[in-house]
């Protein structure tokens, strides 16, 4: 009996917690100033009062600086996807993925024709343990 009462109420949380994970698969994109100092949300064209999102999959990028290997938050994405963004910033503003107000800066990780990966210029925010101040950087 006490399985016939569990299971209803497991079941709604799987389904709940797939549907939460599939939105790790998308990104709001925003126009970042290359010095950092101002942003903005690029608009949906087909609907100005939604804000533009992205698909591809959020990752972990690396770069060597100075002899450190600094970590980073990165969202992959198609070349045609990403020029489609390039388009929506003014000329001193770069593309730049979000998963909200307060995520860090990332980069985007553009996925060429040929199947190598760029690193998009733009502003990032070292990945740090929690209690420890990030890093940004102007790549």
């Amino acid at each position: 009996m006490k399985s016939r009462i569990i299971l209803p109420l497991i079941f709604p949380l799987l389904i709940g917690s797939q549907s939460a994970y599939s939105t790790i698969n998308s990104a709001l994109a925003g126009c970042g100033k290359r010095d950092g100092n101002d942003w903005h949300w690029i608009m949906d064209a087909s609907d100005p009062n939604h804000y533009w999102v992205v698909e591809g999959v959020w990752e972990v990028g690396s770069i060597l600086i100075d002899g450190t290997i600094y970590q980073y938050p990165a969202f992959q994405l198609e070349r045609s996807e990403y020029d489609q963004l390039i388009s929506h910033c003014e000329a001193d503003y770069a593309p730049q993925p979000s998963d909200g107000y307060s995520a860090p800066w990332a980069l985007f990780h553009i996925m060429e024709a040929d199947g190598g990966v760029t690193r998009a210029q733009g502003v990032f925010e070292t990945l740090v343990e929690p209690g420890e101040q990030s890093i940004r950087f102007i790549w």
